[in-house]
């Protein structure tokens, strides 16, 4: 079955920036809206319901303010799955430098 929990990260106007669990309450209220699709065909619509599960389940959790699925489009300017590589890269180790660091290009 299709993961029921996705962690988020939406960027807002402003600055402003927030992280979120989305869960299965969330995604019903997706499937219920008039373009919401099944949880099983979300890849026809990925990026609405990535917005929208970060819209809903941050309202849900009082992670911002923006009252309306309407407004949330004027202030949202990305969301990033952090579980599909969205998370930032881990720092490299100075002491270690890259394997390619060594070679010499003469």
């Amino acid at each position: 079955m299709t993961t029921t929990i996705w962690r988020l990260r939406a960027e807002l106007e402003g600055g402003k920036s927030f992280e979120t669990v989305a869960d299965q309450r969330d995604i019903a209220a997706f499937e219920c809206e008039p373009f919401g699709v099944s949880l099983f065909n979300f890849m026809a619509r990925p990026l609405t319901m990535l917005r929208y599960l970060a819209w809903h389940a941050g309202r849900r959790q009082k992670q911002h303010d923006v009252a309306t699925w309407e407004a949330w489009g004027d202030v949202c300017l990305t969301v990033t799955d952090l579980d599909e590589g969205g998370e930032e890269a881990p720092e490299v180790d100075p002491g270690s430098p890259a394997a390619s660091a060594g070679l010499s290009s003469n």
